[in-house]
């Protein structure tokens, strides 16, 4: 069978819907139905590839959704939990903390330090985590759902009772922070604020006037950690170690991927990075077992495993462009061999970038309208001449960061490639 990641994605897609919708009497028919169809001779192996994924997308939607407790649970309660710390997110007037499937906030005049692998006690109010009542509103429910996240503390309080770090989370934020420093220092502030978010995640640096410049423009996407950063980053590693420094496709494609694992730590690992990361080291893995690679088959790979971690991402708007982003890139990739533009040359290139560009933009325009209730006609102008120039802006970002730790002045005269 060709492709056979396609038709394990549909089915498993399937079965969630399927699932979210249907009570457990349903989906016990449906399971015993689509077993007698397995076991029946006649059928082919299409029939039992889907059938199993359909079942299996079914009690992975079902069992997330009867397993999330916040629903049980009265907001404005006073509580008291024992947590550990896994991610600290600094904000203007609080500070949030990820341990778990619980999100602490915690206003800073508290002054208490904290690090990951804390063992905290803290007290105080439950949030509500309201689903969306109006189209278009945003759906805390789902969303705290697809990320893991069951309760929401307004703490009043916070006792550290073991403070025993996690050296590995402590030694990616003392780089992330360094980083982030380093880029305040280097660039003017709207510069700085736009790397920050491109390169680690800090969106909460960017200026709402200055972010809704950019969605209204159809630039979001570049503030986000997406998989244009991660080829970028992945890519130019494992050729420089291939090609460069003569490894071979183990040690390469071993390094890269553990260098792609630590920037997704770094960044947060959102669904986008989660997608690309695992598509990379599908690219790798690949090259090594002399097989070709296959953007579909590798897209589906990744989505289905991001779909049992967390079923409810189907949901999220990021989970969708992210995977409609690949479609269209695919889709974009065949029209350009099958108007015979994939030749060598500016021109040519020219036309691919404009070919990917607008069916790209045309396959994310429902979700983005969807979500959103606007779409930027010119934005298919823009991001033909921005996304090329991408690279060389993170590149040169990160080679400025880089050497600003040993010569401040190379590093403003290497930022001045990101800038101009």
């Amino acid at each position: 069978m060709k492709r056979p990641w396609i038709l394990i994605t549909i089915s498993f897609v399937l079965g969630e819907l399927v699932g979210y919708e249907m009570s457990i009497k349903v989906i016990f028919i449906m399971v015993l139905m689509a077993i007698l169809a397995v076991l029946m001779k006649k059928y082919s192996k299409f029939i039992i590839l889907f059938s199993a994924f359909f079942i299996l997308g079914m009690l992975c939607m079902f069992f997330a959704k009867n397993t999330f407790t916040n629903k049980n649970v009265k907001p404005s309660i006073k509580v008291e939990r024992d947590i550990v710390v896994d991610e600290i997110v600094e904000k203007d007037t609080t500070i949030q903390i990820r341990a778990g499937k619980v999100i602490v906030y915690l206003k800073k005049e508290l002054e208490v330090e904290l690090k990951s692998g804390y063992k905290v006690r803290v007290t105080g109010k439950l949030m509500d985590i309201k689903p969306a009542t109006n189209p278009g509103e945003f759906d805390a429910y789902l969303y705290y759902k697809a990320i893991g996240v069951e309760e929401l503390i307004s703490a009043k309080s916070i006792k550290v009772l073991d403070n025993r770090v996690n050296v590995f989370k402590v030694f990616l934020n003392n780089i992330r922070v360094s980083g982030l420093e380093k880029l305040s220092i280097i660039y003017e502030k709207e510069e700085a604020a736009f790397l920050s978010a491109a390169l680690f995640g800090a969106k909460n640096l960017i200026e709402d006037k200055d972010y809704n410049l950019y969605r209204d423009s159809g630039m979001a996407h570049l503030l986000a950690i997406s998989g244009l950063h991660i080829s970028i980053l992945g890519m130019s590693v494992y050729f420089l170690l291939r090609k460069k420094a003569k490894f071979n496709f183990i040690v390469s494609g071993l390094l890269a991927s553990i260098l792609l694992l630590m920037y997704s730590g770094l960044v947060g690992g959102g669904v986008s990075v989660i997608r690309a990361v695992t598509m990379l080291i599908t690219v790798f893995v690949a090259e090594y077992l002399g097989r070709s690679y296959d953007l579909l088959s590798a897209a589906c790979f990744s989505a289905v495993i991001i779909l049992i971690i967390s079923p409810f991402q189907i949901f999220q708007i990021s989970f969708l462009l992210s995977f409609l982003a690949v479609i269209s890139i695919s889709i974009g990739t065949y029209l350009v061999k099958y108007f015979k533009f994939n030749k060598k040359g500016i021109k040519y290139s020219i036309l691919q970038s404009i070919v990917i560009s607008i069916t790209v933009q045309i396959c994310t325009l429902p979700i983005i309208s969807y979500f959103f209730f606007s779409f930027s006609i010119y934005s298919v102008i823009l991001n033909i001449f921005v996304i090329p120039l991408m690279a060389l802006v993170i590149w040169s970002a990160i080679g400025a960061v880089f050497i600003s730790f040993f010569s401040f002045k190379l590093s403003i005269f290497i930022s001045g490639l990101s800038v101009y």
